[in-house]
């Protein structure tokens, strides 16, 4: 029994140890947050995002439209707030390039 469950804290230690790290860099958590649960739209938004902060434009826009690719098979409310963020985020880096500045 002692053996058994110096297994389980071990396990649980090197998982808590790799959450926090991934918690740590948000890029990181949502890259994860897909990994996990790769069929919601909303850890793609997310790491859009974050993709979009690190200075990768292209691929940002990429994972936004996969994000709102997945936000199709959700339920009514969730898939129109998804594509109302998706757009929103989009139609800003469309202005962040396009935007006049002296």
């Amino acid at each position: 029994m002692r053996v058994f469950l110096a297994v389980v804290v071990i396990l649980w230690a090197a998982t808590t140890a790799r959450q926090v790290r991934d918690w740590h860099d948000e890029a990181r958590l949502w890259a994860t947050a897909v990994q996990v649960a790769p069929l919601k739209p909303r850890p793609w938004v997310n790491l859009a995002h974050q993709t979009y902060l690190h200075g990768d434009e292209p691929a940002a826009v990429t994972l936004f439209q996969r994000a709102e690719a997945l936000s199709g098979a959700r339920p009514n409310f969730e898939r129109d707030r998804t594509r109302l963020i998706v757009r929103h985020n989009l139609d800003a880096l469309e202005y962040d390039r396009t935007a006049w500045r002296p």
